[in-house]
């Protein structure tokens, strides 16, 4: 690449348009700065009291929880018949009844 002269009038110049750009790219910097420092303002805190529920709301949960844990001993009690109604007691013996012999 060959060298050139360039004057000093060109290179001052050129400096103070590279100034120029320098300040606009700083105000835009500031502004930006300033848009996120108003975003990041911490939010309201949540009120310490408990939510209000309504009555029907009550109801509904109330119902809800009866039904799954009925649902849950309905499924308990099959459970035990099918593990209960299956041994005849002839089977090998395990557990502390095993350790004893």
């Amino acid at each position: 690449m060959p060298k050139t002269k360039i004057s000093s009038d060109v290179l001052e110049a050129a400096i103070v348009g590279f100034e120029e750009q320098k300040r606009q790219i700083d105000a835009k910097i500031a502004e930006l700065r300033a848009i996120l420092a108003a975003r990041s303002e911490p939010a309201k805190q949540p009120s310490l009291l408990p939510r209000k529920l309504s009555d029907r709301g009550r109801r509904r949960i109330v119902t809800s929880t009866k039904r799954r844990w009925t649902v849950a001993r309905k499924k308990g009690a099959v459970a035990k018949k099918r593990k209960t109604s299956g041994t005849s007691g002839t089977g090998p013996r395990v557990g502390r009844e095993a350790e004893a012999e």
